[in-house]
């Protein structure tokens, strides 16, 4: 089973998020800012992530690039309720592997994601997760 770590300051988002998730048979973790999301991502090495771009503490290219410099190859995926070219350059520019503006597209989402784990094998071992 893959890991997903969704990363989003809006409680909402995070639940309808990771409730669709788990329904795709992904094991979610969910971070509430970009600096629990950073830790969390070091404690479980999810397969991929899920970030949304403006967070408090750190910002989506700030987690991304946190992330990329610990594992280079891991996908991330940037959402953003921002339709903004340049925050979605940016985040191409700093190695997501995707932007998705929300509202997010679920199917999308899906199809993206199982493009990105189609060339990332699961990650092992891993620490069982433990809350979060």
């Amino acid at each position: 089973m893959y890991r997903i770590l969704l990363v989003d300051d809006e409680e909402a988002i995070r639940e309808e998020l990771g409730i669709f998730l788990e329904r795709k048979h992904f094991e979610v973790v969910k971070g509430v800012n970009g600096l629990d999301g950073f830790a969390l991502f070091e404690r479980v090495r999810p397969d991929l992530v899920i970030t949304d771009y403006r967070m408090p503490q750190l910002n989506g290219i700030e987690l991304i690039q946190k992330m990329k410099a610990a594992a280079p190859a891991i996908p991330i995926v940037m959402l953003s309720g921002q339709a903004d070219r340049n925050v979605c350059a940016q985040s191409l520019r700093n190695q997501a592997y995707a932007f998705l503006e929300k509202p997010v597209d679920l199917k999308e989402l899906y199809a993206v994601i199982q493009e990105a784990l189609a060339g990332h094998p699961k990650t092992a071992p891993r620490p069982a997760i433990s809350g979060g």
